[in-house]
Protein backbone atom coordinates (compact mmCIF):
# COMPACT_ATOMS: atom_id res chain seq x y z
CA UNK A 1 0.00 0.00 0.00
CA UNK A 2 2.78 2.48 0.91
CA UNK A 3 4.70 1.74 -2.29
CA UNK A 4 1.51 2.30 -4.32
CA UNK A 5 0.79 5.54 -2.40
CA UNK A 6 4.33 6.84 -2.97
CA UNK A 7 4.06 6.39 -6.74
CA UNK A 8 0.54 7.87 -7.03
CA UNK A 9 -0.26 11.42 -8.18
CA UNK A 10 -3.12 13.67 -7.08
CA UNK A 11 -4.93 15.68 -9.71
CA UNK A 12 -6.16 19.07 -8.49
CA UNK A 13 -8.78 20.73 -10.67
CA UNK A 14 -8.73 24.53 -11.06
CA UNK A 15 -11.02 26.53 -8.81
CA UNK A 16 -10.29 24.56 -5.68
CA UNK A 17 -9.34 26.03 -2.32
CA UNK A 18 -6.19 28.12 -2.09
CA UNK A 19 -4.01 29.31 0.76
CA UNK A 20 -1.55 32.11 0.08
CA UNK A 21 -2.09 31.78 -3.67
CA UNK A 22 -1.23 28.07 -3.68
CA UNK A 23 -3.70 25.29 -4.44
CA UNK A 24 -4.51 23.18 -1.41
CA UNK A 25 -5.67 19.58 -1.38
CA UNK A 26 -8.86 19.17 0.63
CA UNK A 27 -7.99 15.61 1.57
CA UNK A 28 -4.39 16.26 2.61
CA UNK A 29 -4.77 19.89 3.74
CA UNK A 30 -1.46 21.03 2.29
CA UNK A 31 -0.20 22.77 -0.83
CA UNK A 32 -0.07 20.65 -3.96
CA UNK A 33 2.05 22.96 -6.13
CA UNK A 34 5.73 22.49 -6.72
CA UNK A 35 7.88 24.79 -4.62
CA UNK A 36 10.44 25.27 -7.39
CA UNK A 37 9.31 28.06 -9.74
CA UNK A 38 8.94 27.22 -13.42
CA UNK A 39 9.69 30.71 -14.77
CA UNK A 40 13.01 32.52 -14.61
CA UNK A 41 13.50 35.32 -12.07
CA UNK A 42 12.98 38.23 -14.48
CA UNK A 43 9.63 36.81 -15.64
CA UNK A 44 8.44 36.35 -12.04
CA UNK A 45 9.53 39.91 -11.15
CA UNK A 46 7.66 41.38 -14.13
CA UNK A 47 4.57 39.41 -13.14
CA UNK A 48 4.82 40.67 -9.53
CA UNK A 49 5.15 44.27 -10.75
CA UNK A 50 2.01 43.88 -12.92
CA UNK A 51 0.09 42.44 -9.95
CA UNK A 52 0.98 45.34 -7.62
CA UNK A 53 -1.88 47.53 -8.84
CA UNK A 54 -4.47 44.79 -8.43
CA UNK A 55 -3.68 43.74 -4.87
CA UNK A 56 -6.73 43.49 -2.59
CA UNK A 57 -7.07 46.29 -0.06
CA UNK A 58 -5.31 48.84 -2.26
CA UNK A 59 -7.08 51.90 -3.61
CA UNK A 60 -6.75 51.89 -7.37
CA UNK A 61 -8.30 54.05 -10.07
CA UNK A 62 -10.52 51.12 -11.09
CA UNK A 63 -11.99 50.85 -7.57
CA UNK A 64 -12.65 54.61 -7.49
CA UNK A 65 -14.40 54.42 -10.87
CA UNK A 66 -16.50 51.43 -9.71
CA UNK A 67 -17.51 53.33 -6.57
CA UNK A 68 -18.41 56.38 -8.65
CA UNK A 69 -20.52 54.27 -10.99
CA UNK A 70 -22.31 52.68 -8.03
CA UNK A 71 -23.06 56.10 -6.51
CA UNK A 72 -24.19 57.39 -9.91
CA UNK A 73 -26.54 54.43 -10.34
CA UNK A 74 -27.97 55.03 -6.88
CA UNK A 75 -28.45 58.75 -7.49
CA UNK A 76 -30.19 58.10 -10.80
CA UNK A 77 -32.50 55.57 -9.14
CA UNK A 78 -31.15 52.49 -10.94
CA UNK A 79 -29.95 50.84 -7.72
CA UNK A 80 -31.31 50.73 -4.19
CA UNK A 81 -28.83 51.84 -1.55
CA UNK A 82 -27.92 49.75 1.46
CA UNK A 83 -27.71 51.14 5.01
CA UNK A 84 -24.02 52.08 4.76
CA UNK A 85 -24.48 53.61 1.32
CA UNK A 86 -27.39 55.73 2.57
CA UNK A 87 -25.20 56.96 5.42
CA UNK A 88 -22.41 57.91 3.02
CA UNK A 89 -24.91 59.68 0.76
CA UNK A 90 -26.36 61.60 3.73
CA UNK A 91 -22.91 62.68 4.95
CA UNK A 92 -21.95 63.67 1.41
CA UNK A 93 -25.10 65.77 1.05
CA UNK A 94 -24.49 67.52 4.39
CA UNK A 95 -20.87 68.21 3.42
CA UNK A 96 -21.87 69.67 0.09
CA UNK A 97 -24.60 71.76 1.76
CA UNK A 98 -22.00 73.10 4.21
CA UNK A 99 -19.67 73.94 1.33
CA UNK A 100 -22.54 75.69 -0.44
CA UNK A 101 -23.39 77.71 2.68
CA UNK A 102 -19.74 78.69 3.10
CA UNK A 103 -19.60 79.74 -0.52
CA UNK A 104 -22.78 81.81 -0.12
CA UNK A 105 -21.39 83.58 2.97
CA UNK A 106 -18.04 84.31 1.30
CA UNK A 107 -18.92 84.80 -2.37
CA UNK A 108 -15.79 86.78 -3.15
CA UNK A 109 -13.55 83.94 -2.00
CA UNK A 110 -15.29 81.12 -3.77
CA UNK A 111 -17.88 82.59 -6.11
CA UNK A 112 -21.59 82.41 -6.68
CA UNK A 113 -21.28 79.72 -9.30
CA UNK A 114 -19.72 77.34 -6.80
CA UNK A 115 -22.36 78.31 -4.21
CA UNK A 116 -25.30 77.63 -6.49
CA UNK A 117 -23.78 74.40 -7.82
CA UNK A 118 -22.93 73.08 -4.35
CA UNK A 119 -26.35 73.98 -2.92
CA UNK A 120 -28.08 72.33 -5.88
CA UNK A 121 -25.94 69.19 -5.59
CA UNK A 122 -26.40 69.04 -1.81
CA UNK A 123 -30.16 69.47 -2.12
CA UNK A 124 -30.38 66.82 -4.85
CA UNK A 125 -28.31 64.25 -2.92
CA UNK A 126 -30.13 65.05 0.32
CA UNK A 127 -33.54 64.53 -1.27
CA UNK A 128 -32.31 61.30 -2.85
CA UNK A 129 -31.00 60.10 0.53
CA UNK A 130 -34.35 60.86 2.16
CA UNK A 131 -36.19 59.06 -0.65
CA UNK A 132 -33.94 56.03 -0.39
CA UNK A 133 -34.40 55.92 3.38
CA UNK A 134 -38.19 56.15 3.03
CA UNK A 135 -38.19 53.39 0.42
CA UNK A 136 -36.04 51.17 2.65
CA UNK A 137 -38.36 51.75 5.64
CA UNK A 138 -41.41 50.93 3.50
CA UNK A 139 -39.77 47.70 2.30
CA UNK A 140 -38.89 46.75 5.88
CA UNK A 141 -42.49 47.44 7.02
CA UNK A 142 -43.89 45.36 4.16
CA UNK A 143 -41.56 42.48 5.00
CA UNK A 144 -42.50 42.68 8.70
CA UNK A 145 -46.22 42.72 7.83
CA UNK A 146 -45.75 39.68 5.62
CA UNK A 147 -43.97 37.82 8.43
CA UNK A 148 -46.73 38.74 10.88
CA UNK A 149 -49.40 37.57 8.41
CA UNK A 150 -47.61 34.25 7.95
CA UNK A 151 -47.36 33.84 11.72
CA UNK A 152 -51.12 34.53 12.08
CA UNK A 153 -51.93 31.97 9.40
CA UNK A 154 -49.67 29.42 11.11
CA UNK A 155 -51.33 30.07 14.47
CA UNK A 156 -54.79 29.71 12.90
CA UNK A 157 -53.79 26.42 11.28
CA UNK A 158 -52.42 25.11 14.57
CA UNK A 159 -55.64 26.14 16.35
CA UNK A 160 -57.84 24.50 13.71
CA UNK A 161 -55.78 21.31 13.88
CA UNK A 162 -56.22 21.20 17.68
CA UNK A 163 -59.98 21.65 17.47
CA UNK A 164 -60.32 19.07 14.63
CA UNK A 165 -58.08 16.47 16.34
Amino acid sequence: FLADLASSKEIVLPGGPTVGGRSVSVAVGMATELLDPNEPLHVRLEQRIRELGSAPGRLTMASVVRAGEGLGDALSGNRTLGREDRTVLGVLSLSVLALGAFAAIFPAAIGWVVAVTALWLGLATGLRALGQAARARAEERAAQEQIEAQERIGAELNESMRTDG
